[in-house]
């Protein structure tokens, strides 16, 4: 800072509104970065792992959270700073012409094109319904193979990977080889149609065959999970499928 700058900041530290403008704002983000961290890390004890680069697959029944967890995952990302790709449905009848999944700001992309992407580095990628593009039964197409080549190089460029399916066969086996994490999630109440309680998170690494269980957000927190609801688009998928049904 120069003398000049210097100068002008007494200046302005002078001013009652501004003194208070300044503490509040340090007081807000003081408050953003503690939540960032607690739920990051309540999020990582559930699941059994604090913040690792690495890669995941959510597996589970429809409607029990996978989309969800994933989103929820990066946004605590986002708000620690790193970028977020999501592989939301590009359609010209929404504003900025995707059908977006994730509600906090965020980069999109094609499946299709994640080796050659020499930007992703340092970043979170989610993949969406992802065995419309990693299927099992595609296992020799060109778009398959680079997929798997990109899941060879993740780690390396500092990449957090989150793919989700419901059955792990039904990905591309050098693909579901790949996971460091495997993340399986419950619902509470099993009924979909009754409203969600919380989510039993299961969790394992490559590793070690026991699964760790958990709760997202922990009943004795007595936290709402509809808090957290607006950062994610459940429609979205539901959108996709039948809009490409159409196709």
């Amino acid at each position: 800072m120069s003398f000049d700058e210097d100068d002008t900041f007494r200046e302005k530290w002078k001013d009652p509104a501004y003194r208070l403008g300044f503490v509040l704002g340090a007081v807000i983000l003081g408050i953003l970065s503690f939540l960032v961290i607690y739920f990051r890390v309540q999020l990582g004890l559930a699941s059994g792992m604090i913040m690792p680069l690495m890669l995941f697959e959510h597996t589970g029944d429809n409607r029990s959270g996978k989309t969800f967890l994933m989103s929820l995952w990066g946004f605590f990302d986002w708000l620690a700073g790193r970028k977020v790709y999501a592989n939301c449905r590009f359609d010209k009848s929404f504003i900025g012409s995707y059908d977006c999944f994730i509600n906090y700001p965020h980069y999109h992309y094609d499946p299709t094109n994640l080796y050659y992407m020499s930007e992703l580095h340092d970043c979170t990628v989610i993949t969406d319904e992802s065995g419309e593009y990693m299927d099992s039964r595609k296992s020799g197409a060109d778009e398959v193979i680079e997929i798997g080549n990109f899941g060879k190089q993740a780690t390396k460029q500092d990449v957090d990977w989150h793919w989700d399916t419901v059955y792990h066969d039904e990905i591309e086996k050098r693909i579901r080889r790949k996971w460091h994490y495997q993340i399986n999630t419950v619902r509470v109440p099993l009924n979909p149609k009754k409203p969600l309680l919380f989510i039993r998170v299961e969790s394992r690494n490559r590793y070690n065959p026991k699964f760790h269980k958990g709760y997202f957000p922990n009943p004795t927190w007595n936290v709402p999970i509809s808090i957290f609801f607006s950062i994610y688009n459940d429609k979205a998928t539901i959108r996709r499928r039948q809009l490409e049904g159409y196709a």
